[in-house]
């Protein structure tokens, strides 16, 4: 064996363990089979080892049996690459911010509420590092809007009144007049109607899918679908 060759069988060995991911799919990104497989019977939370943050309100981890993202529950922050757009600079803090509480190799604890994964394969969670909250960090420090999705609600009143008060007082993004709202921004760029019921989480009503403005930014909710309108939410004309 030439020293060519050699070079090329050490480089097999060191990709072997990469071939072998997800069951032999080494090329296919996770997917909600993949999710759900390697989350289920993990009880209220999960252990994972960070690997890289991707931006303001996704991780990707690595937990026993593969390596999935996970995006953030009940929180939006400026984008940094969306349809190869981004938000700026407010974007590149919050990512920056959110890099700074956990780094490669650190342990996170992921908490579920109602959906453990989405339709792109990713865990739906709470991340929690040495004892800090890092979704409500992200709010608290005015890095992100609020935003919560049925039936992902056990954090809104507390996120909706961080954002209320970041308002206020000009805070983070808020400070930036010319800052969209993030799942705003998405829907504008990718000329998309919006899509969801939205909700206030104060008065329990809810509005059409054309009337989100109704609902002051901070006390919104959303739903999919009519059905998953419960009280004590109300859908109103």
């Amino acid at each position: 064996m030439n020293r060519h060759d050699l070079g090329l069988g050490l480089k097999f060995l060191l990709l072997l363990p990469l071939l072998l991911a997800f069951n032999g799919h080494a090329w296919a990104k996770p997917n909600l089979e993949d999710c759900l497989r390697l989350t289920e019977g993990n009880g209220a939370s999960i252990a994972a080892d960070v690997i890289r943050v991707v931006d303001g309100d996704t991780i990707k981890v690595g937990i026993s049996g593969g390596q999935l993202s996970v995006r953030m529950l009940s929180i939006d922050t400026p984008e940094t690459n969306f349809q190869g757009k981004n938000q700026g600079a407010w974007a590149m803090k919050a990512s920056a911010f959110l890099a700074r509480q956990v780094a490669a190799g650190d342990e996170v604890e992921i908490e579920f509420e109602g959906d453990r994964c989405d339709k792109f394969g990713r865990i739906l969670g709470h991340v929690h590092y040495d004892g800090v909250h890092l979704n409500r960090l992200m709010v608290e420090q005015g890095y992100a809007v609020n935003y919560c999705i049925y039936p992902n609600f056990r954090y809104c009143a507390d996120f909706g009144a961080l954002v209320a008060r970041n308002i206020q007082a000009r805070r983070g993004m808020f400070s930036d007049p010319s800052v969209e709202i993030p799942y705003v921004w998405r829907r504008t760029i990718s000329h998309q109607p919006w899509d969801k019921f939205t909700g206030n989480i104060e008065s329990k009503e809810v509005f059409a899918k054309d009337e989100m403005s109704r609902v002051p930014v901070a006390w919104r909710v959303f739903f999919y679908n009519e059905e998953d309108i419960l009280p004590p939410y109300e859908l109103v004309d």
